[in-house]
């Protein structure tokens, strides 16, 4: 498609997976329009669409050279606003089955930040681009499709105010994670007895509960990740200049 302009790509989920995506979309496609159920407003604070929001975040080496090469200049950016940067092996203090690892300079640059602060940053990018329009407060509710049912032609939105609408798209992009509903409109879809060839699932979620809490940031505050030779671990980050999260 890189040698062909289509008209319009819908992006379900406005966080990182999509608005990548929708950088992505945007040099083949005419609009593309990102929707998300949450109020995508540019402030600090967390957001209910990302659970996970509060635990530590951030970009290693080659997230952060993808996104230099998407958004010229962001780490830059980033680490105007207080985000911090380092080596990966450098500076990060590794502790593995109790053992501590020899540092040395990898070359490898990482971003630690939090979550509202990344996602915000290159949400703004995303949304500077002229023929990206985030349609926000906005919740997915099902797909349409063409008249013989092989092709996905629209998708179903209910905004705040419960008002409903349809809109056309050429591709479709379900980046709304574990929440997503896109395997059951396809079964729907398909009507009973039958199965629509989609996308199969798989889940990399672990067995674990991770719990995570900010803290002041010390004045050497080197990056930490231990590993029990148990399914335990723990690790802290630097986040800014003044906060870590353990």
């Amino acid at each position: 498609m890189a040698d062909k302009k289509w008209r319009r790509a819908v992006v379900l989920g406005g966080s990182m997976a999509g608005l990548l995506v929708s950088r992505v979309l945007s040099e083949v496609y005419d609009e593309v329009i990102v929707v998300d159920r949450d109020e995508l407003a540019d402030l600090p604070g967390h957001r209910r669409g990302v659970p996970q929001g509060r635990h530590v975040h951030g970009l290693l080496a080659r997230g952060q050279q993808i996104a230099e090469e998407l958004f010229p200049g962001i780490t830059a950016e980033l680490v105007a606003s207080g985000v911090v940067t380092g080596d990966m092996t450098g500076n990060v203090r590794w502790i593995m089955d109790g053992e501590p690892m020899g540092d040395s300079h990898s070359g490898l640059l990482t971003v630690s930040a939090d979550r509202p602060t990344l996602e915000r940053h290159v949400r703004a990018r995303v949304r500077a681009l002229a023929n990206v329009r985030f349609q926000d407060r906005c919740e997915a509710t099902g797909l349409r499709f063409s008249p013989d049912g092989g092709r996905v032609t629209g998708v179903r939105t209910v905004d705040g105010a419960s008002r409903g609408t349809t809109v056309d798209a050429d591709m479709v992009v379900d980046t709304m994670g574990r929440g997503s509903r896109t395997g059951r409109w396809l079964t729907e879809a398909a009507g009973p007895g039958r199965r629509r060839n989609g996308p199969g699932s798989a889940s990399c979620t672990p067995p674990a509960r991770t719990a995570s809490r900010p803290i002041p940031r010390p004045a050497t505050s080197p990056w930490t990740s231990s590993r029990r030779p148990t399914i335990r671990g723990a690790g802290s980050a630097p986040v800014s200049t003044a906060t870590a999260i353990w």
